[in-house]
């Protein structure tokens, strides 16, 4: 039997490093990988809320939008009716000033704006007399410019009477133009 006494150093794995290395690599490769997928969900998380927000400040936005431009055509149209008030003669307001030297409101038949400055009325009255005083009443106001008794019909016991007011336009707006606006 012989016997082999071999005196050389048993050599270390030669690939340890390697491997050591290796695995070390594909360790922090792993943590980096998993940093990076925690990172986009959290990034993912909030580019969500942040679009939900920006959803919420856009219809906001687009409220706020409406309501400023429902205010706008308010104004506008406020502005509109003002300029049709100041050059617009208030009929309403001179058919009401026309029953006020009248004794009742039935006697007047008819009331009519034909021109720009003229109003044409139909009226009953018992006498003539007063359907003059009713003309002079009439003529004494500050925007009447003239009366004009157009016509005048008998009937069984009372007048019919047509009159003719011719108003200074400018002077009946100021007179009566905000006692249009009330009714």
């Amino acid at each position: 039997m012989n016997t082999e006494i071999n005196f050389l150093e048993k050599q270390p794995w030669k690939y340890r490093k390697t491997v050591f290395f290796v695995a070390l690599f594909l360790l922090l490769l792993t943590i980096a990988v998993s940093i990076l997928y925690i990172q986009k969900s959290r990034l993912e998380a909030e580019l969500t809320e942040e679009k939900i927000k920006i959803a919420q400040v856009e219809a906001q936005l687009l409220e706020i939008n409406k309501t400023t431009v429902n205010q706008q055509q308010l104004n506008n149209i406020k502005e509109e009716i003002e300029i049709i008030r100041t050059e617009e003669i208030p009929v309403v307001a001179s058919y009401y000033s026309s029953l006020e030297g009248l004794k009742n409101p039935n006697q007047l038949i008819s009331f009519e704006h034909t021109d720009e400055n003229r109003l044409v009325m139909d009226a009953i009255f018992s006498t003539v007399e007063e359907a003059a005083n009713y003309m002079e009443d009439v003529q004494e106001k500050k925007y009447i410019l003239r009366t004009e008794l157009t016509a005048m019909t008998k009937l069984d016991k009372n007048y019919q009477a047509t009159i003719t007011i011719i108003v200074d336009e400018d002077a009946l707006r100021e007179e009566l133009g905000d006692a249009e606006g009330m009714d």
